[in-house]
């Protein structure tokens, strides 16, 4: 029994903690008693007047305290980016969304509003759809704040109560666009801590609103000039106080069975407009008596410091420095935000030793996310993402079935990207139409375990279960991953379901942010009007050609085009017509060509098509000749409009056998184009070294 008992101590933290404080209040108790009853006992007076110095001291430092954090909270909001992107793109709605507010939120007592210039309701984080209500009406805060242009920290009453205000601007493009206020109700962090700390009775008396409504959710009315605030009614306190005629008095009023004093508070309405009553029990104020001759007993001193020194000898190898040890880590990784070498000996089984365990696995579960999102930043394009996903899911979740699905938005279609493309577990439907899968259209995670059975009509996957989940780029799903698992499985998935949405969360931004880079060069390198590649891409691409002409020893075909007489067509249709037939063209050289040939717009109506893997010039010059032949039969014509037989003037050469240099080669497939012009267009001409002469003569 005993050895229990002394187990029992060892693995329970509670049970140190509680031992050494009861004996020692045991201690401090008797000690109190046999002090006090020596004493000789004093006037109610002084002891009123050492309790309101302690109660006026004990408020001026909540005041600070409270002062403090609501400026802290006011700024922090008020230079967050995605506020001030709210104030500037007047998207209200996103408040909601803010996890910095729903955080804030977890303080049941703070409360946060968003102020439109110049005073209009914005967002009430307790009352988010209700705005565009002028609080100037009732609040000169909100008018001295836009005045002054700089933080405001002030008691006032509001709409429902008198508060502890921070307001802070809102600048957007160094303009003042509206201002965020954090508050906090003077019931809960004045009335109510009063009463519990000092075993009192306390109100807040403030002056009457000049009109009759009842603005506070809990008042009493006094007088024609005050009514009473209170943290919770008391029926004798009411009545005490009404009885009360004036209540800017500065000695202690006596009634019954209680003694009143006051305690005036600033605030920004005009001087002595608020003040606080606190009354105090004749009972109460006998043991306010005793506890004044606490600091004569000498005795007693003695016994706590004894006391404390040895609990503090107690707990301190076996709670305060592992506690110090987790600060320290904590401070350090929100320093540096390194969380290598972070992790604490376990030295108990006890409740601290349990926290500590549960900090190390926070430590360690956060320390691979942070080094998983490094990693696939550095990654150089989405696949490469992707395929580390692959790896994450194979190897840390030990999931072998899945699919991964890249989601074609503008032509509602998806793609399978994953390793295991051979096994789809959805009918094919959903590839060539993207709504039909149920993830993507609703944009919420679909679980066949947890959700409705048979939730999506085409999944493939008989007794299977399937795991949807959407992974966001920018505002809408951009990819799907879906993991099938067996029914003895479900379990595991359930357990390992929030850590897997955890790294999926991680690698969103970052795959929306590689696709958007991916989207832009595109865009960059394509030609707008025909979509083929532009110029800017062929200086890229031109090392390709040329370490594979060096590497395989291959050649390249080199035909450069150009319209014959297209100016003609702009002056006389315009340019709609004329980039109909840019188009339509570009059409015919894919018809005519190899899909491995690539065609590029060189200009504004030259174009070049590079042909690979030629044998001779003379395939370079047949495959030319058939483009200028279907472009000649070809008949353009755009609604109404028929459009005069439109031909083109080809030049040919071929890379490396006419220069080794790639650049070199399009010069000369330039020249043999020039010949072609020259002497009557519509003619293919291939180049040969009597041209360069020539030219130079």
């Amino acid at each position: 029994m005993i050895k229990k008992l002394i187990n029992l101590f060892k693995n329970s933290l509670t049970l140190k903690l509680l031992t050494p404080m009861v004996a020692l209040s045991f201690i401090v108790l008797y000690s109190t008693v046999a002090i006090v009853h020596k004493q000789y006992k004093t006037s109610f007076n002084q002891i009123l007047k050492t309790r309101k110095i302690e109660i006026e001291e004990y408020i001026k430092k909540e005041i600070e305290d409270e002062k403090s954090k609501l400026m802290n909270i006011s700024k922090t909001l008020s230079h967050n980016p995605e506020i001030i992107n709210i104030y500037k793109e007047d998207k209200r709605e996103r408040f909601k969304l803010l996890s910095i507010i729903q955080i804030l939120e977890s303080d049941k007592n703070l409360k946060i509003h968003f102020h439109k210039y110049p005073g209009f309701s914005y967002f009430r984080s307790w009352v988010p759809d209700d705005y565009g209500e002028d609080l100037r009406k009732f609040r000169r805060s909100i008018s001295i704040l836009y005045e002054r242009k700089r933080p405001l920290f002030i008691l006032e009453n509001g709409r429902y109560s008198w508060s502890l205000r921070c307001l802070y601007p809102i600048f957007v493009n160094g303009k003042i666009a509206g201002s965020v206020e954090a508050f906090y109700n003077i019931k809960d962090v004045i009335l109510t801590p009063i009463e519990k700390i000092f075993n009192v009775k306390a109100a807040l008396i403030t002056r009457k609103p000049e009109t009759e409504k009842k603005l506070f959710i809990q008042y009493e009315t006094l007088s024609n000039k005050y009514i009473a605030i209170f943290s919770k009614q008391e029926d004798e306190l009411i009545r005490d106080l009404k009885k009360l005629r004036k209540f800017d008095f500065d000695d202690f009023l006596i009634t019954k069975s209680s003694a009143y004093f006051s305690i005036p508070i600033e605030s920004i309405e005009k001087k002595n407009s608020a003040f606080l009553i606190i009354g105090i029990h004749y009972k109460r104020i006998e043991n306010l008596f005793y506890s004044t001759f606490y600091k004569y007993a000498s005795f007693e001193i003695i016994i706590i410091l004894l006391g404390l020194l040895i609990y503090y000898i107690s707990i301190k190898r076996s709670i305060i420095s592992p506690l110090r040890k987790i600060d320290k880590n904590i401070k350090e990784i929100s320093l540096t935000g390194n969380l290598k070498n972070k992790t604490l000996k376990v030295s108990s089984r006890d409740e601290l030793g349990r926290a500590i365990e549960t900090f190390n696995k926070l430590v360690l579960r956060t320390s691979e996310l942070f080094e998983f999102k490094e990693t696939i930043e550095e990654d150089s394009s989405t696949e490469d993402v992707f395929k580390r996903i692959e790896y994450l899911l194979k190897n840390k979740f030990g999931i072998k079935t899945y699919s991964i699905y890249l989601v074609k938005n503008s032509q509602d279609k998806m793609n399978i990207i994953s390793s295991q493309k051979d096994k789809m577990w959805c009918s094919r439907e959903i590839l060539l139409n993207s709504s039909l899968c149920r993830a993507k259209r609703i944009g919420k995670i679909v679980d066949s375990k947890e959700d409705f059975p048979g939730i999506c009509p085409y999944f493939r996957g008989g007794d299977l279960y399937h795991l949807c989940v959407p992974i966001y780029f920018q505002e809408s799903v951009g990819a799907i991953l879906q993991i099938v698992y067996k029914k003895e499985e479900a379990d595991f998935i359930k357990k390992n379901k929030p850590l897997l949405l955890n790294y999926i969360k991680e690698a969103a931004p970052v795959l929306e942010a590689k696709q958007l880079m991916k989207s832009l060069k595109e865009s960059v390198m394509r030609d707008p009007l025909t979509g083929i590649y532009n110029r800017r891409f062929l200086e890229e691409f031109e090392e390709h050609i040329s370490g594979q002409a060096d590497r395989d020893k291959i050649k390249f075909g080199v035909l450069m085009i150009d319209l014959d007489h297209f100016k003609r067509v702009n002056d006389r249709f315009g340019h709609d017509v004329g980039d109909f037939v840019l188009t339509e063209i570009v059409d015919v050289f894919h018809n005519t060509i190899r899909r491995l040939d690539m065609v590029f717009r060189y200009g504004g109506e030259e174009f070049l098509i590079i042909l690979n893997n030629v044998k001779a010039k003379e395939n370079a010059v047949k495959v030319a000749e058939k483009i200028r032949e279907n472009v000649e039969k070809h008949e353009f014509k755009k609604m109404s409009i028929r459009i005069p037989q439109i031909t083109i003037s080809i030049g040919v050469s071929v890379f490396p056998d006419d220069s080794e240099d790639f650049w070199e080669s399009v010069k000369k497939a330039d020249i043999a184009l020039y010949r072609a012009k020259e002497t009557g267009r519509n003619k293919v001409i291939a180049f040969d070294s009597s041209m360069e002469e020539q030219k130079g003569d």
